[in-house]
Parts: C-alpha cells; structure tokens; sequence
C-alpha cells in the first residue's frame, strides 16, 4: 500500500481532521467559481491540491496585471494568506522529514 506522508491538500492542514475533502476544498471550489473558473474534468485532484491552490493565486496575480483592477490584488492575499500560508510550513517539514 502506499502512505502519502506528506499529503499536498490545504483542508488535511487548515480543517484539522487529517482528512482530504474538508471543508476548505468546498471553499477553495466556491472561489474558483467566484472567478469564473472550475476544475478540468480530468483534473483528478481535490480543489486544495497544492498545484491548484498555486495556479490559482497566479492566476489572480496575472488578472491583476492584465487589468490592473486592485480587487485582484486583495483576492490574492486574502486567498494566500487563507488557503496557503497557513499550512505551508508543517507541509514542508513533512516534505524534509520525508524526503
């Protein structure tokens, strides 16, 4: 069987149940909309994976360059601040006590 040691989801962090499929993947999925933008169908991976919460954030950061609108810019720290620098740090101690 295979133990992901380091699980790359914000809700197995932020919820607090070292569970996937919390309620900040419902979160992060309703922002996504919020913007206009949902999930490939053949995205395989929750909302909060740490690949999706990054492009995501560069997303909002490109936005805020193309149109210059500052709501892009406080979408983007609030998104940062809520659904990834929260648990970025235990992330990558797992990460560097499991590599």
């Amino acid at each position: 069987s295979f133990k992901m040691y380091a699980p790359p989801y914000a809700s197995y962090y932020v919820d607090g149940e070292h569970q996937v499929y919390g309620p900040t993947t419902m979160e992060v999925a309703q922002l996504y909309e919020q913007f206009g933008l949902e999930l490939s169908a053949s995205e395989h991976e929750p909302a909060d994976h740490i690949r999706c919460l990054l492009a995501f954030a560069a997303r909002l950061a490109a936005t805020y360059e193309q149109r210059g609108q500052e709501e892009f810019v406080e979408a983007y720290w609030d998104f940062v601040a809520l659904y990834i620098l929260r648990w970025l740090p235990e992330f990558k101690q797992l990460v560097d006590d499991y590599a």
